[in-house]
């Protein structure tokens, strides 16, 4: 990658205190980036309000990765449940565990979601796209569709295998900011509603008792009466062996 490609966005990412350097002052924008670091640039760049709750954990990386657990950041990723380990965050992040903690990410900050044509769009571009594990697939469509990660070559291919570099990672922060936030409200997987509303007399089943005053006799006396196109006696079976 030429250095004039993705300078611009790493001065945007250095200035916006997404990306900051080693001890040394050194940036390495070449260098491999580890969950550990994709967590806190993540974490810095768009829940900053979420990663407060995590302050003064210890040793460093403790806040970021609790903060980007709890946030679902890390959910299908290769170190899913193992964000506590020091040895797991250290671990260079691939182009498809990228793409999947960008893709939670977006869903967690609700940024609004490439539409279904722009999906297929990317998918039918990308030239490895039916060796994608099928658990990745959502993760990569969405990232190449909203054009935050795209392919290593004209032929769009992903080579999810692949390391991402710190400056690629600079390259996803931007992008991603420049997403809008979808003005639709996330809907609830499983709502509960504590007060069911009673179904409407054009809901409710005709069969259904009106109220537990209502024996059956007088049912059909009722759907007889809200019925009369019916002929005479469709609803009257054997009324004088029921019990009224």
């Amino acid at each position: 990658m030429e250095k004039g490609y993705y300078y611009v966005y790493v001065e945007e990412a250095v200035e916006n205190g997404w990306i900051k350097g080693y001890g040394d002052g050194r940036l390495g924008p070449e260098d491999k980036v580890t969950y550990a670091q994709m967590c806190v640039m993540l974490t810095t760049a768009f829940f900053k309000d979420t990663l407060d709750n995590y302050s003064g954990q210890k040793p460093w990386y403790v806040p970021y990765c609790n903060a980007g657990n709890d946030l679902g950041l890390l959910d299908g990723t290769a170190i899913e449940g193992k964000h506590t380990s020091e040895a797991e965050v250290s671990k260079h992040v691939s182009r498809y565990d990228m793409a999947q903690m960008v893709y939670n990410a977006m869903k967690a900050a609700n940024k609004k979601m490439p539409t279904n044509i722009e999906i297929f769009n990317a998918r039918m571009a990308t030239a490895d796209w039916d060796a994608i594990p099928r658990n990745y697939r959502d993760a990569v469509d969405t990232c190449k569709a909203a054009k935050i990660i795209n392919g290593i070559d004209n032929q769009g291919t992903f080579a999810g295998d692949g390391p991402m570099t710190r400056a690629q990672a600079a390259i996803v922060l931007v992008k991603l900011s420049k997403i809008e936030t979808s003005q639709e409200k996330p809907v609830d997987p499983d709502p509960v509603d504590p007060k069911p509303e009673t179904p409407t007399e054009i809901e409710r089943s005709p069969f259904a008792f009106k109220d537990s005053s209502e024996t059956v006799g007088s049912m059909m006396r009722r759907l007889n009466d809200e019925a009369p196109n019916y002929f005479e006696g469709y609803l009257i079976i054997s009324l004088a062996k029921m019990p009224l």
